[in-house]
């Protein structure tokens, strides 16, 4: 009787081993695909227009920047990016969080961010940016060229923005 069940059962164990390697080695190699290029996805932003990440910009480069209106660390990336608002007029600047709009009203009154035109604020309704990158705390900085390829990543904790690093990237390239 255990001859019969082991003869079933250690075939069994293999071939699910086995496809568990391939589809996890597929699913590692996707995601690493998948943060070299901008991802899709839809923003409705504060004043209720929408954003999809294909439209054209006539901006150099795109930051995307995961954030949320209450994290300390978003709010010193925002008050640093604005402190550098000259600097930073050929990247498309695209806030997005998951938090209702009223909120981030708020937060893009309290930086009165209306007054610069290459930053849009908005939330993002597709919910497709949060699995992309897997994000787990905020903020997250993805920097993506021309090309809509990316040349730059900070994502909190593990490696925090670095304005200096952010700007050397849009300034020599």
């Amino acid at each position: 009787m255990m001859k019969v069940s082991f003869r079933y059962f250690i075939p069994a164990l293999l071939l699910s081993v086995f496809f568990s390697l391939c589809s996890t080695s597929t699913l590692s190699q996707t995601i690493a695909v998948k943060r070299d290029t901008l991802p899709a996805f839809h923003l409705q932003l504060t004043d209720s227009s929408f954003y999809i990440s294909n439209q054209p910009t006539s901006q150099r480069y795109i930051a995307l920047i995961y954030f949320s209106p209450d994290c300390g660390h978003c709010i010193d990336l925002t008050e640093e990016l604005i402190g550098k608002a000259d600097s930073i007029s050929n990247t498309l600047i695209l806030m997005a969080a998951y938090k209702p709009l009223d909120e981030l009203r708020a937060f893009s009154q309290r930086f009165q961010l209306n007054r610069f035109p290459f930053i849009r604020l908005g939330q993002d309704i597709s919910y497709a940016i949060v699995p992309y990158y897997r994000i787990a705390y905020t903020p997250l900085v993805a920097l993506y060229g021309p090309d809509r390829q990316l040349v730059g990543f900070w994502r909190s904790p593990e490696q925090p923005f670095r304005l200096q690093e952010f700007l050397q990237i849009i300034q020599t390239k």
